[in-house]
């Protein structure tokens, strides 16, 4: 986390690879720290906006982008108002911008239910650990193979 100013500069300094401004904060994801989880080779998971994912992807073709999404209207506003911390006004808000989000679910390379909470972590890992056996991930050790 950084403050404020700090966040203004690194924008400038084009240092995210993602970021936006949201319900009056400001996010975004250290390219640096990008860099260093790909040079050791680990598997990243963001928890970011349609916005967010796409900025990623413009930058990482080969990004993978999952939408999680609720099984129905009544039980997004149902988890929305659960978390008691919302007035009315923002609890509005907040269930407007989701619908907003949910809008561009066509842009994911894939969508998840999130019905229960123990299916959707398995279909969240069928996910991570197919993407790492795909052809373009595994090419060169085919090619090894062959030579």
């Amino acid at each position: 986390f950084v403050d404020q100013e700090t966040f203004n500069t690194m924008e400038e300094n084009d240092q995210f690879v993602e970021w936006a401004h949201v319900h009056g904060n400001s996010y975004g994801t250290s390219l640096k720290e990008i860099k260093t989880a790909a040079s050791n080779q680990m598997d990243l998971i963001f928890d970011i906006d349609y916005q967010g994912a796409r900025q990623i992807k413009e930058r990482y073709s080969d990004a993978i982008a999952i939408f999680i999404l609720p099984p129905s209207i009544d039980e997004l506003k149902r988890r929305l108002s659960s978390r008691g911390t919302e007035t009315p006004e923002s609890l509005e808000k907040r269930f407007t911008a989701a619908l907003g989000e949910i809008s561009h679910f066509e842009e994911f390379d894939f969508l998840l239910v999130n019905d229960n909470i123990d299916d959707a972590y398995d279909k969240l890992r069928s996910i991570l650990v197919s993407q790492r056996i795909t052809t373009s991930k595994v090419k060169e050790n085919a090619k090894k193979l062959l030579s």
